[in-house]
């Protein structure tokens, strides 16, 4: 039996609060960081988790070509006043960090 050649890639997880005011309205900024997410060079997916026992709670995986492709999107990012609601959202970045795909 083959199996499919291992794919390349990174993952970056982030698990993070939001602040208790913003709660309603964060889908909404959510959907627009998205709509930015999507023309970053590398940027392959995206998968959000909403905290069932904690509802400010949430976590990211989002999947990127290579870890230069991320660090390229990190510093557009911290350029574009369109982020900004997203980051004032956000009460505490609990985990930050890229993983390999093995």
């Amino acid at each position: 039996q083959s199996f499919p050649e291992k794919e390349e890639g990174i993952i970056e997880i982030s698990v993070y609060t939001v602040k208790q005011e913003y709660l309603e309205e964060f889908s909404a900024i959510r959907a627009k960081i998205l709509d930015v997410l999507k023309t970053f060079k590398g940027f392959k997916s995206i998968t959000t988790l909403h905290s069932i026992e904690h509802p400010n709670t949430f976590s990211e995986i989002i999947e990127w070509g290579c870890k230069e492709d991320c660090d390229l999107a990190q510093m557009q990012a911290q350029k574009m006043p369109e982020l900004q609601p997203f980051m004032n959202a956000i009460e505490k970045v609990v985990l930050f960090e890229f993983f390999m795909i093995e």
